[in-house]
């Protein structure tokens, strides 16, 4: 990993910040999730995976208390654009409720 200690910052793109209202504005602890997210992609720009379709963006999972989500970014030399999410299956075999 090539990023760590460059001093870059998080730039939240508009569709980021509507995909965090919807998804985390019942969560208690979604705040944490994403500064957490966040801090790791600071430290290592270059730890997602190549998105579909998308050549120049990066997707990294984030797992909370209210689901799944593979989150988009893309970065440079100052700054992580994080500019979208989308919620994902959980688990080995996705969200299915097994206490049936």
């Amino acid at each position: 990993m090539n990023g760590r200690g460059k001093g870059r910052s998080i730039v939240h793109e508009f569709e980021w910040d509507k995909a965090l209202g919807f998804h985390f504005k019942d969560a208690a602890r979604g705040d944490e999730a994403i500064r957490g997210w966040e801090e790791r992609v600071l430290l290592y720009p270059d730890i997602g995976y190549a998105v579909l379709g998308a050549p120049d963006y990066l997707g990294l999972p984030l797992h909370t208390e209210s689901g799944s989500f593979l989150c988009i970014y893309w970065y440079d030399d100052d700054h992580v654009y994080c500019i979208g999410m989308r919620r994902v299956p959980s688990g080995i075999y996705g969200d299915n409720d097994e206490s049936d």
